[in-house]
């Protein structure tokens, strides 16, 4: 028999069962503060790379910048350099023309030499110098200002009467106990440039040393002397 009325409401699918097929299902929408923290994260991210990036720019730039300058003052700086002429030697004393040259593009100011003339065994390393600041017999000079190429000369002697220094480095020999003497004409010339007229600290200075023999090198050379003869 039939039934008196159709199928009931209660056996029709209800909306949202379990029953329901799974693709009908709905997702909930993003949230948006999640979306602001994405878009600020990124933000952050692009803001701290661009600042990385800048400040390597600028560190480039600020080496270029102090490279320049360097080289600026390199070129504007006065350098003296000391050459010698050959031994001037007599009965009573040994000594050579000093000559401090200028080189560079502005002038030097309140040159100073101190020099003098040592007898010592020939190679001897530098610290067996004496320091001529303090020298006995030590000479000293000053001079107002160098420019251009005309240098300044003087003659550094040993004190007249120094027969026995005289008298040592003419009897010298290799094969003897005493060895091979020679005469050092050795000191410093110290100097300002148009750095140092602002700031009296940044005095230049240059030493030099020039070893002589009456018989074996009466022209002089820097043998003996390699840790002297720099641009200070």
């Amino acid at each position: 028999m039939q039934p008196l009325f159709g199928r009931g409401e209660s056996d029709a699918p209800i909306p949202g069962n379990a029953d329901a097929p799974h693709g009908q299902e709905k997702k909930p929408p993003l949230d948006p503060w999640i979306l602001v923290l994405l878009l600020l994260a990124f933000a952050l991210l692009a803001t701290t790379i661009a600042a990385y990036y800048t400040r390597q720019q600028w560190t480039v730039a600020q080496d270029q910048l102090a490279v320049m300058r360097n080289t600026e003052i390199r070129q504007l700086r006065a350098y003296l350099t000391v050459d010698h002429g050959p031994l001037i030697m007599t009965d009573t004393t040994a000594g050579a023309e000093i000559r401090i040259q200028h080189a560079g593009l502005t002038p030097a100011y309140k040159v100073r030499l101190d020099a003098a003339v040592e007898v010592a065994p020939y190679y001897l390393t530098a610290t067996k110098l004496g320091d001529p600041f303090t020298l006995a017999g030590r000479q000293n000079f000053e001079y107002v200002a160098l420019y251009g190429g005309e240098p300044i000369k003087n003659t550094i002697s040993l004190p007249p009467g120094s027969f026995d220094a005289i008298r040592l480095v003419r009897s010298s020999d290799p094969l003897k106990p005493l060895g091979d003497q020679r005469f050092y004409i050795h000191g410093s010339v110290r100097y300002l440039d148009i750095f140092g007229i602002e700031d009296p600290q940044l005095e230049r200075r240059y030493d030099f040393c020039f070893v002589f023999h009456p018989d074996r090198d009466p022209a002089g050379s820097e043998h003996g002397c390699e840790d002297y003869n720099k641009p200070g």
